[in-house]
């Protein structure tokens, strides 16, 4: 993306052409694929597409680790049925917490690692 708007002599935040330098890559695949109809959709919608494929693999690992290292040891066993319920219960609590920090971190000001480093 640098490489392109360098190549270009041009940068949206200093022309006032986007307004969050998270608008860059939208901004970007516009430009590139202006001619081409449906082509700037479907390119957002595969990056979408994987970065929701990412997190679903996130969530089902921790459920996997939260019902291996910390629930199975604990209880006695139990059916396939109850295990499953417990295991898809956690995926949607690991969810509901990653989107409540997602939340409380899109409220910060400055980079992320200043913050923690604090």
């Amino acid at each position: 993306m640098f490489a392109y708007f360098d190549h270009q002599g041009c940068d949206p935040l200093v022309a006032n052409q986007v307004t969050n330098p998270n608008q860059l890559i939208a901004k970007m695949v516009t430009d590139i694929f202006a001619d081409t109809p449906c082509l700037p959709g479907l390119f957002l919608a595969s990056l979408f597409s994987a970065s929701l494929s990412t997190m679903s693999s996130l969530l089902c690992s921790i459920s996997a680790i939260f019902w291996e290292d910390v629930v199975k040891p604990h209880t006695n066993p139990m059916s396939d049925r109850r295990a499953t319920f417990i295991t898809q219960s956690s995926v949607v609590l690991f969810g509901v917490i990653s989107i409540a920090v997602a939340f409380l971190v899109s409220g910060l000001t400055g980079p992320v690692s200043q913050v923690c480093i604090r």
